[in-house]
């Protein structure tokens, strides 16, 4: 069996895992991990601040969702 993604907008919910165009973008806000810089480093939990990445359309529905969270 095969697994499909499918990857929505997380403020309006369109469908951005494919493009009818030649090309196209959606943007992607996730949470990376920073290395230490060399030497010491201290051993303590790690609390992402998104578990899973987020996907928007474009600016206004990164902008929209921002302003809902913090609103919330």
């Amino acid at each position: 069996m095969t697994a499909k993604t499918k990857i929505t907008c997380d403020h309006c919910g369109a469908d951005l895992t494919t493009t009818s165009n030649y090309t196209g973008t959606r943007i992607v806000l996730a949470s990376e991990d920073i290395p230490p810089c060399a030497g010491g480093s201290t051993s303590m939990p790690v609390h992402p601040e998104f578990e899973e990445p987020l996907h928007f359309c474009g600016w206004r529905c990164l902008s929209e969702w921002v302003r809902k969270e913090r609103d919330d």
